[in-house]
């Protein structure tokens, strides 16, 4: 094997690497204001109760997240949709059937096979 071929497989087995095999953690405010601000991740809250989580890397195959409202004491409220792709999480919260801003906290993590 002559070094363009170790260089091509070299570039095939990064290429297929996970580009993003790090958890991302956040806390985000009821307005989508992020708590502590980080290059991994933006938020964006595109009405009541909805919220779209953008990850910079895009976490292969998918991205699997897990939400927790953080409303204080109000026993009421919880995620009603939660769609995972390997760029971004929605979510949307409600509150006695309705949808409702809220505080949360999420981790999210690429989905392993």
């Amino acid at each position: 094997m002559n070094i363009r071929s170790v260089a091509v497989v070299a570039f095939g087995l990064l290429a297929a690497a996970p580009a993003c095999a790090d958890p991302i953690t956040g806390l985000v405010g009821r307005d989508g204001s992020v708590a502590v601000s980080s290059s991994l991740y933006t938020v964006s809250h595109i009405g009541p109760g909805h919220y779209v989580i953008t990850f910079a890397t895009p976490m292969l195959p998918q991205a699997s997240c897990v939400i927790t409202t953080t409303n204080g004491q109000d026993p009421n409220v919880y995620v009603s949709r939660l769609i995972e792709t390997d760029s971004s999480c929605e979510i949307v919260t409600g509150n006695n059937g309705h949808r409702f801003d809220t505080r949360f906290s999420f981790i999210a993590l690429p989905m392993s096979n």
